[in-house]
């Protein structure tokens, strides 16, 4: 079954929150955050099935 538009929002808001608090909690360089919310952003870049989704 397919999940809505706010469904994949909310997944991915939780995804982010939680690689946050972990690399929070690891007292990781500002460096290691903004790269790993790269990667982040590209794989779901990469998941993105239309062109609205990349948006």
């Amino acid at each position: 079954m397919r999940r809505t538009r706010r469904e994949r929002g909310l997944a991915r808001g939780r995804e982010k929150d939680q690689l946050l608090v972990k690399l929070l909690k690891a007292d990781a360089p500002y460096e290691e955050l903004k790269r790993a919310l790269l990667e982040l952003e590209k794989r779901w870049l990469r998941e993105a099935k239309t062109e609205v989704e990349r948006q």
